[in-house]
């Protein structure tokens, strides 16, 4: 007999509008693609201005916003956005992924030509979407900056792993990171290598943020 007071849980997939910005002329002289993705409760447009002071002809950095966006003061009404929550999380990181797909193949057929480099940063709660994307989407290999925030740990052995150990992985962080102990940087070191990860590091003398003249450094770096 049916059970006319069950309740049931249902998907289905709707359109969406996404928002993003750019620094930069999207044309075709763009060789230098960045991926900027904000940390949580950031929003994109204020978190694209820490780029500004690399701006180059060639160079087109592109910040996504994640597609939650809420309240984080409602006294004073102010809006920051997540890539996910706990809740309905895989949904949620397979929404951003196909997004960021999206996006992908919007702006590489703006430019006209694959650039001759593409860079995902991810900053704090961004450095988990930033490699998400980087091991499930479809931009095949590139550079990877973990800024503020460690590898996701729920990634898929060994086929995660696999497409991870294509692109080039750059970890940075605060020296004063209130997130970035001692112990955590260690168990994260600890925690690639055993994945037999090559990596790099940068540190810097700060906490939880950007910094303009690590940026500066990252994308003069050949």
């Amino acid at each position: 007999m049916a059970d006319h007071h069950a309740i049931a849980e249902h998907r289905i997939r709707i359109p969406k509008t996404a928002r993003f910005y750019t620094i930069g002329t999207v044309d075709d002289t763009v060789q230098d693609l960045w991926y900027v993705c904000h940390g949580y409760s950031e929003l994109a447009g204020e978190f694209v201005t820490n780029f500004s002071g690399i701006a180059a002809r060639g160079r087109l950095i592109v910040a996504p916003e994640a597609l939650s966006r809420y309240y984080t003061n409602h006294a004073e009404r102010e809006v920051g956005a997540t890539w996910m929550t706990r809740e309905d999380r895989l949904t949620d990181i397979e929404d951003y992924v196909e997004y960021l797909d999206l996006l992908h193949k919007q702006i590489t057929s703006a430019v006209g030509a694959h650039p001759a480099r593409i860079r995902l940063l991810g900053f704090s709660q961004g450095a988990a979407t930033a490699t998400r994307w980087a091991v499930r989407g479809s931009i095949a290999r590139g550079e990877l900056i973990l800024w503020g925030g460690p590898i996701p740990p729920d990634l898929d052995v060994p086929r995660d792993l696999t497409r991870l150990r294509d692109w080039r992985l750059l970890m940075v962080f605060g020296k004063r990171d209130q997130y970035a102990t001692d112990d955590a940087i260690a168990t994260e070191l600890r925690r690639m290598e055993d994945l037999n990860l090559q990596f790099d590091v940068i540190a810097f003398d700060g906490g939880h943020r950007l910094d303009d003249t690590t940026i500066k450094v990252l994308a003069d770096t050949p």
